[in-house]
């Protein structure tokens, strides 16, 4: 397992030189200010790699990680306008990836696109970690850090990322107490932070956050060793989403998923037999119509 549970950090620090303790995180930032023309904004694109220094050199959990088991995500920023006072409108698009087992490649496990951020940041503004103030900048990033530990504790372990999701949602209640854009009951709540992690801990998602486990460990990590037995599995993840789906008062979070996954499935049942591509071509098309003509692919 990816993850060695640490020893209380003070005891930790101690023993153990602070260098040899790698972060969790591998992050590229992109930053795209095509739309915020003059020159007073012209410092926001020199601001990717001081936001890859606060991401990866910060520790935003407990564990010990290998440098090699440092999670790679990217962070695509698009910004889409600006003020006299400098405050910007942005897109952030938020991609996360895993290691398959057995294999060289990576699979991603999750992609975010948030359309409705806005924040203040004024030139020479420092990038200051703190789990008790909202910033409209810096905790929008950790609150998409922890969406992102979240989800890739939960492939390794069901439910696995339960603490760090329970953390963006502390954020989330700061942000809806300053009332700023996207943390509130708003219109259009259901897509925005607040409906994501507010579905993410209902437990009438949990089937979702089980199929991330699913998915990547009786899955993708068997798949070179017994790709039967992962297809099997595969449609069984299917039926638990169709029947869960069913349930669910908002598709937001299987929307999230399938916009991920949706060419992995072409791609685990693309060579399996006429009754096994029929089979989840069906199931599919049932839990994810927003993607049936991709799924026409599989079409015996």
């Amino acid at each position: 397992m990816r993850f060695t549970l640490l020893l209380p950090l003070l005891i930790l620090l101690a023993v153990i030189p602070y260098s040899v303790i790698a972060q969790e995180l591998d992050c590229e930032i992109a930053i795209n200010r095509e739309q915020v023309t003059g020159n007073a904004f012209d410092y926001m694109s020199e601001l990717a790699p001081q936001l890859e220094q606060y991401i990866n050199e910060t520790s935003w959990t407990d564990y010990r990680l290998e440098e090699h088991e440092r999670i790679g995500c990217t962070l695509q920023i698009v910004l889409t306008s600006a003020s006299d006072d400098f405050v910007y409108g942005a897109q952030i698009v938020v991609i996360s990836r895993r290691p398959i087992y057995n294999t060289m490649q990576e699979t991603q496990i999750v992609v975010l696109n948030d359309e409705r951020w806005q924040f203040e940041f004024p030139r020479g503004k420092s990038l200051i970690r703190d789990d008790l103030q909202f910033d409209s900048f810096t905790s929008t990033l950790d609150f998409y850090i922890y969406m992102i530990l979240g989800f890739d504790f939960d492939s390794f372990a069901p439910l696995g990322g339960t603490e760090f999701f329970n953390k963006a949602a502390q954020i989330r209640e700061l942000g809806e107490q300053e009332g700023a854009l996207g943390w509130g009951k708003e219109i259009g709540a259901q897509r925005n932070r607040f409906g994501l992690i507010s579905d993410v801990l209902n437990p009438t998602y949990d089937p979702l956050r089980q199929a991330f486990y699913d998915h990547h460990r009786q899955v993708l990590d068997i798949f070179t060793l017994d790709p039967e037995k992962a297809r099997q599995n595969t449609l069984a993840t299917l039926e638990l989403l169709r029947d869960a789906k069913r349930l669910a008062s908002s598709t937001y979070v299987f929307d999230v998923w399938f916009n991920a996954k949706a060419q992995e499935y072409i791609s685990i049942f693309r060579d399996a037999d006429a009754q096994v591509r029929t089979e989840a071509l069906l199931l599919l098309q049932q839990v994810d119509p927003s993607n049936t003509s991709k799924y026409e692919a599989l079409q015996p």
